[in-house]
């Protein structure tokens, strides 16, 4: 889990992501906005950024799931996403990208 702010344009495998921290991001995505995203969805979109304005174009995504997972997208001056998608930030590995560390 990272301990540390995550840029929202920074790609979840450039942290030290796997597949095992991506299905426990899923899983929180899934419970918290109600969505139906999956592993390709993920792997079509690794940052916050990406993985937001993806989640917001599904269709039957209540209008607060869309606000909030739009809100990752609204930071244009690279500071670190608020709110939910802050949260949505926790399960991230803490490790550093390979060489980086």
């Amino acid at each position: 889990m990272l301990r540390r702010p995550v840029a929202p344009g920074t790609s979840f495998y450039d942290q030290g992501g796997d597949s095992l921290g991506a299905a426990r991001v899923l899983a929180l995505l899934r419970k918290a906005l109600d969505v139906p995203v999956d592993m390709s969805d993920f792997v079509a979109a690794p940052s916050v950024r990406e993985l937001a304005g993806r989640l917001a174009a599904l269709p039957g995504v209540e209008a607060a799931a869309r606000a909030a997972v739009r809100a990752a997208t609204e930071r244009r001056d690279g500071a670190p996403p608020t709110g939910l998608a802050r949260g949505l930030l926790a399960p991230w590995p803490a490790t550093a990208p390979p060489g980086q560390g």
